[in-house]
Formats: C-alpha cells, sequence, structure tokens
C-alpha cells in the first residue's frame, strides 16, 4: 500500500482538529513552509518545501499548496474549484475541510467536529441558529475559547468587547442592499484575524443580521470594503454585480451561499 503524506497549512482551530485526528490515526503529515517557516494564510497557497523525501508517496494537501508539486488529493473550501468553496450552511459539514477529511480516510466524525466544521465554514449562520446538528450555544463557547487563546484578550475584556459591538450596533446606521437590511460601521480593522473583528461577527451572527465595515491590510495598507453577516445569496450577488461597482470597488469576490463578499478600494 502506498504511504500518504499530509501537508498542512496555516494554523486555525478546524486545522489542529484536523491534525488531531491525524496523529491519532498516525498518518505522517508536514506543515506547509515558505521561506522556513510555517504558513500563515498570506503564504499558505505560495509553500516552498522541499518534498523530494516524499517521492513515491500520496501527497494530500490540506488548505495549501507547495509550488512545483502535483498533489494526489486536495483538502481544501477557501479558493474556486475546491470541492465545499460555494456550498451553503445546509452542506457546511461535507464542505468543511475537516469533513472532506474524515471522508478520505474513512473515519465517522465525533459530536465536535460538527462544531469546529460549522465554525469554520460558516460561522455566522451556525450562531443564528441554522446549522444542523449544531447548537449556537456550543459554537459560540468554543469560538469565544479559541479567540481568548488566540489573543491576550480575558474572559472579563471579551464581555466589555462583546458590548460595546451591541451598543455599537444599537446606534449604526443601515443600507438597503438588494432588499435586506445591513449595518454600517466605521472603524477600521487592519486584519482579518483582529480579536475585535472576530468578535463583532460574533455579534452581528446572534442578531441573524448582515455588516459592512472598513478592513485595511496591514501588511499592503490596502483598504477595502468587507460585507458578511446572515445574508441571502441574492444580497450577495448584488453586491458583487451592481453595488460594488457601483462604489468603484475593485478585484471584487465573494460567495453567495456562504454570506461574504467584498472588493477593494481604489
Amino acid at each position: 500500500m502506498q504511504k500518504s503524506v499530509f501537508v498542512l497549512g496555516a494554523d486555525d482551530p478546524e486545522m489542529r482538529r484536523m491534525e488531531s485526528w491525524l496523529e491519532e490515526l498516525n498518518y505522517e503529515f508536514i506543515y506547509g513552509e515558505h521561506q522556513g517557516e510555517r504558513c500563515s494564510p498570506r503564504t499558505a497557497y505560495i509553500a516552498d518545501n522541499d518534498l523530494l523525501s516524499y517521492r513515491g508517496h500520496e501527497i494530500i494537501f490540506v488548505e495549501c499548496s507547495v509550488t512545483g508539486t502535483q498533489p494526489f488529493k486536495v483538502i481544501d473550501h477557501h479558493r474556486p474549484g475546491d470541492y465545499g468553496y460555494d456550498m451553503g450552511y445546509e452542506r457546511y459539514f461535507e464542505a468543511s475541510s475537516l469533513g472532506q477529511l474524515l471522508r478520505f480516510l474513512g473515519k465517522m466524525p465525533k459530536s465536535e467536529d460538527y462544531l469546529y466544521a460549522a465554525m469554520d465554514h460558516c460561522f455566522q449562520f451556525a450562531l443564528a441558529g441554522l446549522c444542523q446538528g449544531v447548537e449556537a450555544s456550543e459554537v459560540l463557547e468554543l469560538s469565544n475559547k479559541e479567540i481568548m487563546c488566540g489573543s491576550d484578550i480575558c474572559a472579563t475584556s471579551l464581555e466589555e468587547i462583546t458590548e460595546y459591538y451591541r451598543d455599537a450596533f444599537d446606534l449604526a446606521s443601515t443600507i438597503i442592499l438588494n432588499g435586506q437590511v445591513v449595518y454600517k460601521l466605521g472603524k477600521h480593522f487592519y486584519t482579518q484575524y483582529d480579536p475585535g473583528l472576530l468578535i463583532m461577527r460574533t455579534v452581528i451572527s446572534q442578531r441573524g443580521g448582515a455588516v459592512l465595515y472598513d478592513c485595511i491590510n496591514y501588511r499592503s495598507k490596502r483598504r477595502s470594503l468587507r460585507l458578511f453577516g446572515v445574508l441571502k445569496p441574492e444580497t450577495v450577488d448584488y453586491f458583487i454585480s451592481d453595488w460594488g461597482p457601483g462604489q468603484n470597488l475593485k478585484e471584487i469576490f465573494g460567495v453567495p451561499k456562504r454570506g461574504y463578499a467584498g472588493g477593494y478600494l481604489p
């Protein structure tokens, strides 16, 4: 039987869950690297590992890509063409990388696997109580735990920031996109992994609402507008095809069934 090696992308809760499965089942895995360091979300698809020692192995990419290497299989849901990329919350586990991995391994998921998959693939719909097989309260508990583990935010600070965004949404202006009410926040976030941003997304998701906010890339300093929330697919379609171009946004992106879109300001 041919040996397999899994190449794992950037660190996040779902990736750590997949890593724990591979460890439990004694599968070999390595981390995707770029210039000698483990890949980040920015470098996951330009990994430069030397895989010569794995010649003859079945190489499986998990949310990454190694330049110059043709994989045996790709497990991913982040990019157009990936198996789960455009699947909505109704098929969240099938679409998630964790779900894909377990199907490939022929293993039945454990109850907590559904939480990780829902949190990663369609967080806002899970918190709105729309994902079958998971409780919104359990997804919230897991998400808050991961936010605190990944930052210097304690439980008290997390509650204070949560309350701040509850008040912010109470006072926020709104716009109508294709008949759906969308809140507008003037605050600029400096990375999509900003803990404050993650907490803001939690608050809007619990409301079952949607938000339009500014994001500035901390490396390139490029400013973008992001749409996120419990959005109708038609609303995201409208943002991509009409509203975004009307605002002169560039490089517009989005997935209607997954409730997000965005574009860069000139």
